[in-house]
Formats: C-alpha cells, sequence, structure tokens
C-alpha cells in the first residue's frame, strides 16, 4: 500500500519496472534510483532511474523475509512480525524475541529465483530443516516433470490421453522458434488435440495473449467445448479467445495481429479461389499478420496443387508466391515416387543399400549432390554390401542420414508441414499401447513395504541367503560344472519363501527325495523337474533340519499381524500368495481369527467352481486369498487393496499377477503392498527379487506386458546375478536390466515415415515415454505436492477430498511463513484450477477436474515460490551419530539442476519470449534436465559416496536431542567448528565447489550429456544437408533461411549441451557429532 509521495535513500518502494519489492538507493530532485536486491553478494542486483512519482511507497507485510546488517557487519535473515514504516519488529530463526530495525537497514528480496542459496546460509538466513524436508521432494518433483515434457508443460496439464504421433506434432512446433504450421494429420487422428497443446502452451507462457481460432460454424462450439473442458482456457482469464466462423471473414480484421491464428478446416477456404479472391483475401491478411499459425486440413496433399499452394502461401508468403504455380507442380510431379524408392535406405541394413540408392538416383538422373552424397556412402561398402575395413557405423550412419535428409527435401513440399498417415498411427497405437492401456485402466500404484519381523519367516529368509551361498562356493571350488540348473533351483525356493515355510520344507524334502510332511505341500511338476535337476549340495540336509525346527510356529501369525492394518482400511482386498498351502493355511487362519469378516479363498485345492464362485461373492466386499490359480485370466479390477506375501519366480508371472487388477475399469489404482522385510539388507535372492522387480522391470508401477519376450530373458539374467553376487545384482544389473527394457520398448516403436524420420527422428528425444512415466508415477507427485499445500512447514492451505479422487485446494488455514506477495499469487490464480487430482484418468473422467502437474496454473504458483522464497533453500542442523570419532564432522548437500546453456542460441533468434521459450524446449528435447544432489565433506571436500551415509544425510530432519536446528544464535557452533565466522564462507564456497566438480564428473551425467551431443551431432548433419539441398535446389525452393538459422542452433546447442549450466537449488549444512548440541565433546 502507498504510504507517502516524499522519498529517502532505504525506502521500500514498489514500481512497474521493478520485480517486487525495490529500494531507494538514491534520490535527485524528480527522480530516484531504485535497487533491486538479490542476496548478500548481490545488494544491488540491478538499478533502474525512474521518475519519483511512479513509485509507490510500500509497507512491508507480515511474513515478508528481510535481510540486514547487526552490529557487527554480519548479514542476517529474519521475518517481519509487525511494524510501520520506518521501523519494523523483525523476529531471527529459532529466536523468542523480536528486534527493532529501522527501514532503511533492512533489504527485501526481488521477486526471482533465487541464485545462490549458499549466500542465504552463509547470511544464517537459514530456517528450521522441516522447511527443506517440505520443499525439497516436491522441487524435485516438479523438476522431474519438467524434465520429462521438455518444458512443454501444456502435454502434462492438459486433460487428455497422450498419444505419441500427437505429441511429436505439438513438440515440433513447440520446439521452433517459428511456429508457422500445416497440420494435416489423415481423418481421426487428433489435429484438435495438438493445436490445443499449442493453444494451451501459448497461454502458460503468455497468459494475456490473443487468439484466434476459424472454424465452420458448425464446429465452433466443439472447439468451444474442448478448449474449456479438455485444455482448460478458462485458466487463463486475461487471455482474448475468438471463436469465428468460416462465413464471416468480414470480422477476421479484427484478429489482425493478435499471437496465434488457428485456422480448423483449412482447405475449403481455399478450393476454387483465386489470392484476391474473398475468403482467401482475409484469411491470407489475417496468417501473415500472425506471429503464429497453424493450418489444420486433413487432405491438403490430395488436393489440386493450387490448394496446396494457397496453405503454404498463408505460412510463408515470400517462398511460396502465387506466380511459382509451375514450379510447384513440378515438384509434386516427382514425390511420390521418390518417397516410395526412399523407404528402404536403412544404414542398418548395408547390403540393401547399393539397389536402394540406384532407384533413387533412376529417378534423379540431373541431380548432382544426390549423386554426390550417394558415392561417398557406396565408396564405403564392398561388392557384397558389408562395410569395408577401417569405416566404422557412424561414419556410415551419418552419411546416409545426409542422403536421406537431402531426399527429405527433394519431396517434402514444406519443412513445417506435420502429417501422420493412419496406417503408420495404427501400428503405433498398437505398439503403444501396452504402455498406455494403464491410463485406460485402475492403474497400479507404488508398492510399499510391510515390515515382518517374525521368526520363521527371518530364518527362511537367512536359510535361502545361505544356500545360495553355498551354491556359489561348490561353484568357485569346482564342484559344480554348470550353475544354470542352480539358478533356476533359487527362483524356485525364493518363491516359496515369505511367512511360514512349510512350501520351502516341501522344496527341500523333494530335492533330498524325502517323504513330504504334507502331501498338498508337494511342487507342482515343473517345480519338481527344476527341484530334481540340479545335484544335491552338502549341507542342503542341514538347513532342512534348521526350517523343520521353526516350522508351523510364528509365521502365519506374524503376516496376520502385518496385513490388518490393510485389510482393515479396503473394501475389496486381494492376499496373493503364490504357490503351495500358503493360501488355504491363511485363509483358515483368517476365518477363525475375524469369524464376522468376509474371507474368500481361490486355490486350486478347492476346484474351479468353488474358486469362480469365490470371486462373484468378493465382487460385493471382502478378502480374497488366492494361489497362483488366479494370476491368470481373472477379472479382479475392483480390488483397492493387493498384498504379496510371495513373489512368483518370473517377472511376466508378476505381470500377469498385477494384471488381474490393472485392467480396464473407472475406479483408483489398488494400492499395492509387499509383506517381507527391508530388501536393501540384501540377505537372500528374495531381497534382491523384490528390487529387480520393483525398481529394475518396474513392474509394479508399469505393464511390461508389451516387452515379454525381453523380460522372459532378462529374468534369467536377474536370478544368475542374484546368485552370483547380491549386492552387484543390486546396482549394477538393475541398471542393465533397465536399459535393456528401454531398449526393448524402442524397437517396438515403429517409424515408417520417411520424411519425419530424416526430418526429426535423428536428434530429438521421443518424450512420449518419460510423459507416460510422469502419469503412471502420479502417487509420487502428489505426496509432495499435498505435504507442501497442506502442511505447517508448508503453505497451511485448506484441503477438502471430493468424490473420484478429486481435491479441492482452498485458502490458507493458518498465515503462512511466505512472502505475501508470494502467497498473493497462489490466492489470484482461478479457483478452477484449485479443484482436480493428480491421476490423470482420474480427472478425465470428471468434467472441469484439473490435472495438478507442472503447466496448471496453480502448481506453477507452488513453484515460484520453491524458487523465489529462500526459506527452505538453506538449511543447517545437527545431527548425533554415536559412531563418529571425537571431532565433528560437517557435510555439505547440494541439489542441482543441470541444463543446456541455450544463451548462445537464443542469440541467434529475434530475442523473443516465443523463440527464447522454443529454443529452451528444443534443448530439453536434447537433453533432458537432471536434478542431482551431492554431499561432500566440507572440511575436505571429498565426495559421500557410501550408501549407508548417504541414507543417513537425507533423512528428514527429527526435532529432538538428537537433530538440531542450526538458526540464529546455535549457527555459531558450525561456525566454530569451520575455523570462525571469519572462515565460514570460505569454506562452505569450498565446499560447493568441489560438490560442482564431483557432480560434472559422475558417470551417469557425462554419459547422458554425451548422449545428447550425439543426437544433436546427427540432427545437424541432417540440417547441413537439407541447407545444401534447398540451395541446390534453386528454382524450386528457397526458405534456405530458415534451415541455416536451424543448423546454427543446433550447433550453438550442441556446444550449450556439451558446456551446460548447472544452477544450485538448494543446500543442506549437516554437523555430525558424537554428542548432543551443547555437549562437550570430551
Amino acid at each position: 500500500m502507498g504510504v507517502g509521495t516524499s522519498f529517502q535513500v532505504g525506502n521500500v518502494v514498489g514500481h512497474p519496472c521493478v520485480d517486487g519489492y525495490g529500494r531507494v538507493g538514491a534520490v535527485t530532485d524528480s527522480r530516484v534510483r531504485v535497487d533491486s536486491f538479490e542476496s548478500i553478494a548481490q545488494p544491488v542486483a540491478a538499478s533502474e532511474w525512474v521518475e519519483a512519482s511512479e513509485c509507490k511507497r510500500l509497507r512491508l507485510a507480515v511474513q515478508t523475509r528481510v535481510f540486514f546488517k547487526d552490529g557487527l557487519g554480519h548479514w542476517r535473515a529474519g521475518r517481519v512480525v509487525g511494524g510501520d514504516p520506518p521501523l519494523y519488529f523483525v523476529r531471527l530463526p529459532n529466536s523468542d524475541y523480536d528486534l527493532k530495525v529501522s527501514e532503511d537497514r533492512l533489504f527485501v528480496r526481488w521477486t526471482r529465483p533465487v541464485l545462490s542459496p549458499l549466500d542465504v546460509l552463509i547470511a544464517r538466513g537459514n530456517e528450521s530443516p522441516y522447511f527443506r524436508d517440505a520443499r525439497a521432494p516436491l522441487m524435485r518433483s516438479l523438476v522431474d516433470q519438467w524434465s520429462a515434457c521438455a518444458g512443454a508443460t501444456s502435454l502434462l496439464s492438459s486433460g487428455v490421453e497422450l498419444h505419441s504421433h500427437q505429441v511429436a506434432a505439438a513438440m515440433t512446433v513447440l520446439a521452433d522458434p517459428v511456429q508457422r504450421y500445416l497440420l494435416a494429420d489423415e481423418v481421426g487422428l487428433g489435429k484438435t488435440i495438438e493445436a490445443g497443446f499449442v493453444i494451451r502452451q501459448r497461454l502458460i507462457d503468455k497468459p494475456n495473449s490473443r487468439i484466434a481460432v476459424i472454424a465452420p460454424d458448425v464446429l465452433r462450439r466443439q472447439w468451444d467445448a474442448e478448449l474449456t473442458d479438455k485444455f482448460f482456457v478458462g485458466d487463463f482469464p486475461k487471455k482474448t479467445l475468438r471463436i469465428s466462423a468460416h462465413e464471416t471473414p468480414e470480422r477476421w480484421a479484427e484478429y489482425a495481429g493478435f499471437d496465434l491464428v488457428v485456422v480448423d478446416e483449412a482447405h475449403q477456404l481455399i478450393d476454387g479461389v483465386t489470392e484476391s479472391a474473398s475468403p482467401y483475401r482475409e484469411l491470407a491478411s489475417l496468417c501473415h499478420s500472425s506471429e503464429s499459425v497453424l493450418l489444420l486440413s486433413a487432405t491438403p496433399i490430395m488436393r489440386r496443387e493450387s490448394t496446396h499452394l494457397g496453405l503454404l502461401h498463408l505460412l510463408d508468403p515470400h517462398v511460396y508466391r502465387w506466380q511459382d504455380l509451375e514450379g510447384f507442380r513440378a515438384k509434386l510431379a516427382i514425390r511420390k515416387e521418390l518417397g516410395r524408392a526412399a523407404f528402404s535406405i536403412d544404414s542398418d541394413l548395408p547390403f540393401l543399400l547399393p539397389d536402394a540408392i540406384g532407384g533413387v538416383l533412376a529417378l534423379l538422373p540431373e541431380d548432382a549432390r544426390a549423386a554426390a552424397l550417394a558415392d561417398k556412402i557406396l565408396l564405403r561398402l564392398d561388392a557384397a554390401g558389408d562395410l569395408r575395413p577401417g569405416y566404422l557405423p557412424a561414419d556410415l550412419n551419418c552419411d546416409v542420414e545426409a542422403f536421406k535428409g537431402h531426399l527429405s527435401e527433394t519431396y517434402r513440399l514444406h519443412r513445417r508441414v506435420i502429417r501422420s498417415r493412419r496406417s503408420v498411427v495404427l501400428t503405433e497405437t498398437a505398439d503403444v499401447e501396452g504402455l498406455e492401456s494403464v491410463f485406460e485402466v485402475t492403474g497400479r500404484a507404488s508398492v510399499e513395504l510391510i515390515e515382518s519381523t517374525g521368526h520363521e519367516h527371518s530364518v527362511g529368509r537367512e536359510v535361502l541367503g545361505e544356500w545360495a551361498d553355498l551354491a556359489v562356493a561348490a561353484a568357485d571350488n569346482g564342484y559344480i560344472e554348470d550353475l544354470l540348473p542352480y539358478v533356476d533351483l533359487l527362483s524356485v525356493l525364493t518363491s516359496k519363501v515369505g511367512g511360514p515355510i512349510d512350501d520351502l520344507v516341501a522344496c527341500l524334502e523333494t530335492r533330498l527325495r524325502l517323504p513330504t510332511g504334507r502331501a498338498e505341500a508337494v511342487p507342482d511338476l515343473r517345480e519338481q523337474e527344476i527341484l530334481l535337476r540340479a545335484p544335491l549340495l552338502d549341507g542342503e540336509m542341514v538347513f532342512l533340519e534348521q526350517l523343520r525346527a521353526v516350522a508351523s510356529t510364528d509365521g502365519l501369525e506374524d503376516h496376520v499381524a502385518a496385513m490388518i492394518p490393510v485389510l482393515r482400511a479396503s473394501r475389496r482386498a486381494i492376499i496373493f500368495c503364490g504357490t503351495g498351502v500358503l493360501a488355504p493355511d491363511l485363509a483358515a487362519v483368517l476365518r477363525g481369527r475375524f469369524p464376522r469378516a468376509k474371507f474368500y479363498l481361490h486355490s486350486v485345492l478347492q476346484g474351479s467352481e468353488a474358486s469362480e464362485q469365490a470371486i462373484a461373492e468378493w465382487r460385493d466386499g471382502g478378502v480374497l486369498i488366492a494361489d497362483s490359480s488366479a494370476e491368470d485370466g481373472r477379472n479382479l479390477q475392483v480390488a483397492d487393496a493387493v498384498v504379496h506375501l510371495r513373489l512368483p519366480r518370473t517377472a511376466n508371472a508378476m505381470e500377469q499377477r498385477i494384471g488381474r487388477v490393472d485392467r480396464y475399469g473407472s475406479g483408483s489404482a489398488a494400492t499395492q503392498h509387499f509383506v517381507g522385510s527391508n530388501p536393501e539388507e540384501l540377505v537372500s535372492a528374495l531381497d534382491v527379487w523384490f528390487l529387480f522387480l520393483r525398481d529394475a522391470f518396474g513392474v509394479f508401477s508399469q505393464s511390461i506386458s508389451a516387452l515379454q519376450d525381453s523380460a522372459d530373458g532378462l529374468t534369467q539374467v536377474a536370478w544368475r546375478a542374484a546368485l552370483q553376487d547380491r549386492t552387484q545384482a543390486a546396482t549394477v544389473v538393475q541398471d542393465e536390466i533397465s536399459s535393456a527394457l528401454v531398449e526393448a520398448t524402442r524397437d517396438n516403436e515403429l517409424m515408417d515415415a520417411l520424411e519425419q524420420s530424416a526430418a526429426f527422428a535423428s536428434g530429438r528425444r521421443n518424450i512420449l515415454r518419460d510423459l507416460l512415466r510422469v502419469d503412471l508415477e502420479w502417487r509420487s507427485i502428489e505426496s509432495p505436492t499435498m505435504e507442501f499445500v497442506a502442511s505447517k512447514q508448508g503453505l497451511r492451505l485448506g484441503v477438502v477430498q471430493k468424490r473420484g479422487g478429486v481435491i479441492e485446494i482452498g485458502d490458507s488455514r493458518a498465515e503462512p511463513l511466505i512472502s505475501p506477495i508470494l502467497l498473493n499469487r497462489i490466492k489470484t490464480v482461478v479457483p478452477e484450477t484449485r479443484r482436480g487430482t493428480f491421476d490423470r484418468w482420474a480427472a478425465m473422467k470428471q468434467v472441469g477436474a484439473r490435472v495438478f502437474r507442472v503447466g496448471n496454473p496453480l502448481i506453477d504458483r507452488l513453484w515460484d515460490v520453491l524458487r523465489i522464497e529462500d526459506r527452505g533453500q538453506a538449511s543447517a542442523h545437527w545431527r548425533v551419530d554415536s559412531t563418529v570419532g571425537t571431532d565433528p564432522e560437517v557435510y555439505l548437500g547440494m541439489d542441482f539442476l543441470i541444463e543446456a546453456d541455450t544463451e548462445t542460441a537464443v542469440a541467434l533468434t529475434d530475442g523473443s519470449d516465443l523463440a527464447l521459450r522454443a529454443v529452451e524446449r528444443r534443448a530439453n528435447q536434447a537433453f533432458a534436465p537432471i536434478h542431482a544432489t551431492v554431499w561432500v565433506n566440507a572440511l575436505s571436500g571429498a565426495e559421500v559416496l557410501d550408501p549407508r551415509r548417504l541414507r543417513w544425510l537425507e533423512a528428514p530432519y527429527r526435532n529432538s536431542p538428537g537433530d538440531r536446528n542450526l538458526s540464529g544464535s546455535r549457527f555459531d557452533e558450525l561456525a566454530s567448528i569451520v575455523g570462525g565466522e571469519d572462515a565460514l564462507p570460505s569454506v562452505l564456497e569450498s565446499a560447493a565447489s568441489s560438490a560442482n566438480d564431483a557432480l560434472i564428473k559422475r558417470d551417469e551425467i557425462q554419459t547422458a550429456l554425451s548422449e545428447a551431443s550425439d543426437r544433436a551431432v546427427s540432427e545437424t548433419v541432417v540440417l547441413r544437408a537439407q541447407a545444401q539441398s534447398r540451395i541446390a535446389a534453386g528454382r524450386l525452393v528457397s526458405d534456405t533461411e530458415g534451415l541455416v538459422l536451424d543448423h546454427r542452433l543446433l550447433s550453438a546447442l550442441r556446444e550449450g549441451i556439451e558446456q551446460p549450466t548447472v544452477r544450485v537449488l538448494a543446500v543442506s549444512c549437516i554437523v555430525r557429532s558424537p554428542v548432543a548440541l551443547g555437549q562437550s565433546f570430551d
């Protein structure tokens, strides 16, 4: 609020050119210099001389974060708790009293992202680590979402299904600084969806955008409904959106100069007209006046030449002129034949290249450049079509890409025509459907561990580990020639571990050819074959005796006690028990203990008719206890909770099991639980197998049904690793399996359009899989978001759960500890953006429900708070560890964001905001931004690599004698350990530098950078060839400037990838001490 018109140095003021609060730094007769404060390292980050009459004196509201120097000249940070100019009451962190501080001593950060959280820490601006614990998971989630969509947040925040060709089309437009495109998908492939993505993104980037949609009158209401219900254009109240009719060209002049023009069924406005006739005349004037244009037409390629030229003229009047109609017709004449001939050009099939290239050259007898590029390829091949010695496949691939790039420009009518064919899309849909199907079904929830402490379970787990060690030792000592039978045997034994050990006992009795204590526990025929194939090991009888000694003690009772909270919280639960007698035994115990509850048994022992009846009754509510007979072919999607007592021995069997509940339906994903011990302990193969299923195969969170062949082979790899080295299996082999599955998925994603592969596929990341992963893991987005929204350490906003999983986020229940300016930004978002869900599919079933992702204005405002508000960006606390030596240790943790440096590339554009964001998205497509955390010893600079130490450092803060916040006067303890107040900045800055160096040296970072650079190089090769082809084409095409610019952009982005920017998102300092804060180290 304005409280005066005369200004003095130190006054807090507002001005249109200042982001948030400004501070008067100098005064003349009629002008003032308004300074912006970033941090103690940059007290004056920017300055503007403005007319004093344009400024307003501002009062600092309660909870405003302020910085000032104390009597010793040291910077301090606190928050306003009262007062008025020129005197305020300021409370320091962890302090019970307030300081009186005059306005001219106070500095307030501008509302831009914090540049250096380390400066906040050095200034003692750190507050409770609770803020860090609330902030860090959400920041990690937001960065992950941003990285997945490459900055095109409309893809995540729109209420539509995601399909490969639509995402690719939208990203092609959104990653281009020149957004003038013809969307020419065949009928029914969703051009409106592609346009909707672009429209919403334009509004996200510029909320006051002016957008015009020109459509046939009969489709106007449909467009309005689509944009309102699926793309939520109502989220942006400052926009101007006009949906006008084909039939009213006289009104189009009102939209001249709009930011974006979208023309649906554009060919209808061009058929049979001339350049000067209406409505084409008015349409051309409108399109040529707009910065961005999207033309939608399902049939432009099949139309007459004049129609197609007329469409392209709307996009680029200088290149595609009506006067060049004859040259345009000549280009069309050779287009189809050339396209057919080019399909067989594939560097992975070099023996086919001579004939394929010969066919192409026959169509282009006068194309000297095509002949030269072809000669370069053929010189690398011998008479048989094999690669000559001394040449690398990568060299051949680059040459082929250059040749295809030339061809694509020969028959591509315009670089900015995007067309998906039904034959290709239907193939892709069938290919991708296994991945996208989870969005049409109940879905999958992350598996949660239910700790088992039973002695019987522990003995079974330990014996399994000892048996595996015995088998490996026998192999190492030469007593076993073939380890494979023991690999298969381990998988069978592992599938019998979990709770009671009767089934495991039966397996060893079978191996030792002893009578089985329980006839019904005899393994099935396949299991018997595996059990008897591997020769006996010395000592297996000892293992059997150990198991018999504890059999039927506490295994069932322990598992029942562990499961009860989950069963009570669910309406329809399923307990999967695997093969053996666990299912009927468990059913008997549960029925005996809870006679009034509904328990149903699905077991091979009771027959199919009884099992069918059990399912029919269970659908009305209760608990279904199932052995392996229920894991194939059943429709159990009404379940709301799944408990896995044992794990099947193959990944495909687990896929089949979870597939029973992850099927078509309208309910939410069933919660998943595994009853066992901490798998990180790696006591036995059971631990490793659980980690493989959860982390490597990812079967708990996503379907692998489309990857069954690969999963089958990788299961064998997993079990061999689990037998030979559990530690390596839990790390290295997991990554190998994950990578192999990614490769298998890519093999399923077919691309059969030459123009698409030549122009776009080489250098850009296909982001669809990352988008699907985000949607699959929506619960991991919900948890940190809601914690920050509703918790005491967050925004303290009211949250109301509605039907169908919809959440309504209200206003603050109590005053949150954030800047009032930022809080006001949250309060002023459109109310509808506060009602939604984290589950995309739940949102799609309820009209108006938003998808809580980046791109939603509310979520974006939360991100603003995280980036601008420095509370939570710096923390320091004392943590007791009795295992440390006599001297305390200081650790610095840093959260980093690694992105391609786009500064040079942006400088090549017109500098507009549109170009800036497009270049960022193009960079993000090549190199997905990475969030990473590095911990170092603050005194030595050594990176912390020990997993146990990292878990200790990253454990949540607990306000207890063992964990104490080092804010306020307690910060002195940290300073004294590192050499005193004066030494603290240099120590922390040195540690930060060490952390940065360690980050860049990480193998996974270097690999990601190298792969991204390679992609950029590949696309650069194509663009160079295309530019040269355009020049050679001469009279037919002349739009070389855009290609040359694209080539320069790619070259600049490649340099930006090789030298990325590294930003610090947060810092945490922990003192590891053998004693509590304040106690003597003696």
